[in-house]
């Protein structure tokens, strides 16, 4: 059963447009004696005529009033009856305020589309109520600090013109704000204000809802899920936040995303610092852009843990993500756009799966993954210069202690997977220019103490990554480059310098050993052939032991008794190889004194320098002693 409001007014009644101060006993009204009719029956007052226009609602008058005296005494009086359905309203004027602080309510109130007249909130502090309903209506705000419901809180569709304050409030259901517009924030630039509030089932900020001023969830327990798809969120409070939801625990999904075409929108920062969500984070398609007090609106989740997946993608926009300490117990996908140099800050994050990084377009602030731990690196590379990560050489990607197990993309080793001197250049962690100008410039600005920058584990993850992938050549590549970076951008004094080179040129840091043997072919071929040379020209080589009385006296061109022969190919040996004796350098030696003599005596000595530093080098790398240590 239903009333219509079409009637005209009962002039016999009292004027309860104007008169709002009533008592047990007093008249009342045609409308409100309709009320407690309706209520004993448990059904309908509905006068749903005009409802949902603020304009209309404000020039209801006494056949559409019920004062707020009359309905407070129907929900907490014992005196009347009321059906276990309780209360049921629309398109109704309450006037006087609505007062049922620490109040426990008998039964159910449900306002659809009522106007609550008053420019005071509704109090409910302290109060205690099993369902609460007010959907479609205006009213000036409700404070309901500690309030009980056992129930559900349904702000469906309403219009509040005050701050909605439910500090301490505990819900046994869920809180529903789906399309309400908060329009007044409190002194602190809140328009919610829900800190410490507990919710057993979800909280609904979504749809067409908007606030023009801050969320505050600090330390909420939401039971369910938190979801404010599509809402917009456009002026942000006193500390910059739009969304204040510090230490808040979620035990479903929290949803920053898209409604239809209406993306969930923050002026201010989105903060979930210690945030604990058992679901999955997703704000695909959130816009977080605007211009702040301080800086950009931007998504900031200091030591948040999620147990599933993040997802900024879809569109997501913000000036910046700041997420360090994070632990994500699923994947972590980037495919937003970041507009501001702030960058993206997964610093000491874990993400059990893949951290996948495709963002829309190159991103030119500062990335920051030190020492935070994925299980795989999703990017990519085809079409995308650098992936379209930062500059590492420019020293915005920082990666020191950044670690992962795997390195894949849509085409895994395949098409679309970076290449092994790309990835070189993504860890880039040099900190000059390539150029030899450039270069010069920046150790002229960096004194020896501010060279110390230089991080190699990048290299080191790098290189354990291919050689657990069975691509031996590819993380032989990274550990050559890490030792001749070390020696180019690292903190080395000279002798170190020359040494490290030394070792580069030669065997490669012992991975490419052959280059030493090479080597020693190469300096006894030279030897061999510049002595076979000396051994046709009268005077350079002569004994070297005495050779009194041996006639014809011996040569090096022609062999006589007595006297070993002198053979090139044996005295290359004894110059060039250590530890290998023939015996040639026993008997025979360049003579100094003849013609050009003194560049045999310095072959002779150079080869033997040679030929020892190249053996060395040759036994180091083969047993692996020099890839086992920087000292070089």
């Amino acid at each position: 059963m239903s009333t219509s409001g079409g009637a005209a007014p009962d002039s016999s009644g009292p004027d309860v447009s104007s008169q709002v101060c009533w008592r047990p006993g007093d008249e009342l009204a045609p409308l409100e004696v309709d009320m407690l009719r309706m209520a004993e029956a448990g059904e309908l007052l509905d006068l749903g005529d005009c409802a949902g226009d603020p304009a209309a609602m404000k020039t209801w008058g006494r056949s559409r009033t019920i004062r707020a005296a009359v309905l407070r005494h129907l929900l907490v009086g014992e005196d009347r009856p009321v059906h276990a359905k309780g209360v049921r309203l629309r398109g109704v004027r309450i006037t006087g305020q609505l007062d049922l602080e620490a109040a426990t309510l008998s039964c159910p109130l449900r306002l659809a589309d009522c106007y609550l007249s008053n420019p005071q909130a509704i109090i409910l502090d302290y109060a205690t109520v099993s369902l609460l309903a007010l959907t479609g209506c205006h009213l000036a705000g409700l404070e309901g600090d500690s309030l009980v419901v056992t129930q559900r809180l349904d702000l469906t569709d309403s219009t509040l013109t005050g701050p909605l304050q439910l500090l301490g409030a505990d819900i046994t259901g869920s809180l529903t704000c789906s399309g309400a517009q908060l329009t007044v924030a409190n002194s602190d630039g809140n328009a919610l204000a829900a800190a410490r509030m507990k919710v057993g089932g979800d909280v609904f900020l979504d749809k067409e809802f908007t606030a023009a001023g801050a969320v505050q969830l600090l330390g909420v327990d939401i039971t369910g899920s938190l979801t404010c798809s599509g809402a917009q969120l456009t002026v942000a409070n006193s500390d910059g936040n739009a969304l204040a939801a510090e230490q808040i625990k979620v035990g479903g999904h929290v949803f920053l995303d898209k409604f239809l075409d209406r993306p969930f929108s923050a002026a201010g920062v989105v903060t979930l610092d210690g945030a604990d969500i058992a679901g999955q984070l997703n704000c695909g398609g959130a816009q977080l852009t605007a211009t702040v007090a301080g800086g950009h609106a931007r998504l900031v989740a200091t030591g948040m843990k999620v147990g599933g997946d993040v997802f900024l993608g879809g569109g997501f926009t913000t000036a910046a993500v700041t997420l360090p300490a994070a632990h994500v117990g699923g994947s972590f996908q980037f495919s937003g756009r970041l507009t501001d140099p702030q960058g993206f800050d997964l610093t000491d994050s874990r993400i059990a799966n893949a951290l996948v990084w495709a963002p829309e377009t190159q991103v030119f602030g500062l990335v920051s993954l030190v020492d935070a731990a994925v299980g795989e690196l999703y990017d990519f590379w085809r079409r995308r210069a650098n992936g379209y990560w930062p500059s590492a050489a420019e020293g915005r990607l920082l990666l020191n202690g950044f670690t992962y197990t795997r390195l894949v993309g849509p085409g895994d080793i395949g098409a679309d997977a970076a290449t092994v001197e790309q990835r070189l250049a993504w860890i880039g962690s040099q900190p000059v220019p390539a150029t030899l100008a450039g270069r010069l410039a920046w150790i002229r600005d960096h004194p020896k103490r501010e060279r110390k920058s230089f991080a190699t584990q990048p290299y080191e993850q790098l290189a354990r990554f291919y050689q657990m992938a069975g691509q031996d050549s590819e993380g032989r590549k990274v550990a050559i480059a890490r030792r001749r970076d070390l020696r180019r951008y690292g903190n080395f004094t000279w002798y170190r310098r020359t040494g490290n080179w030394l070792l580069e040129k030669t065997i490669q840091y012992g991975y490419q050993t052959w280059r030493a043997v090479a080597g020693i072919a190469v300096l006894y071929l030279a030897v061999l052939v510049i002595f076979w040379y000396a051994q046709h020209r009268t005077g350079l080589i002569v004994p070297a032991q005495a050779t009194t009385g041996i006639h014809p006296p011996p040569s090096a061109a022609q062999c006589t008794s007595h006297y070993p022969c002198f053979y090139p190919i044996g005295y290359a040996i004894d110059t060039v190889i250590p530890l290998i004796n023939v015996h040639q350098a026993d008997y025979w030696r360049p003579n100094g004194s003849a013609p050009f003599g003194w560049f045999y005596v310095f072959v002779t000595w150079t080869g033997i320098v040679l030929g020892w530093a190249l053996a060395t080098l040759t036994v180091a790398g083969y047993t692996g002693l020099v890839r086992n240590t920087d000292a070089l």
